[in-house]
């Protein structure tokens, strides 16, 4: 009878170590997609995207990616980017969009990501 209590005692010992190991190891990427550890970034950005020399509207940058053109992302950076370059990479690729993301971490320097 110990036996069968010590092994799921084990096996949820286990899980949890594991969790820990990979919140650990996601606070050191960029992207962070796995990490249950707090959220303590807020991202301010705004979207330009140009296609054809045109710039698109608010509603048809939120059309095109899902996304406000002009808000406030409590992630990092790298989830949207990733969220824009996936769509110009396969749906969006006819239109040889130029994309201008400008953003600003924490209120910290503005700094700016680009796809062509």
């Amino acid at each position: 009878m110990t036996r069968l209590r010590s092994l799921p005692t084990l096996i949820g010992c286990a899980f949890l170590l594991g969790q820990l190991g990979w919140i650990l190891y996601e606070q050191t990427r960029k992207t962070r997609y796995f990490c249950w550890a707090p959220n303590d970034y807020v991202m301010e950005y705004r979207l330009d995207v140009r296609i054809g020399g045109r710039s698109l509207s608010d509603e048809e940058v939120l059309a095109r990616y899902q996304w406000p053109r002009i808000g406030r992302f409590e992630n990092v950076p790298r989830h949207l980017t990733d969220i824009v370059e996936q769509y110009e990479r396969t749906y969006g690729a006819p239109d040889r969009a130029q994309v201008l993301l400008l953003y600003r971490v924490n209120n910290g320097p503005q700094q700016e990501w680009h796809f062509s």
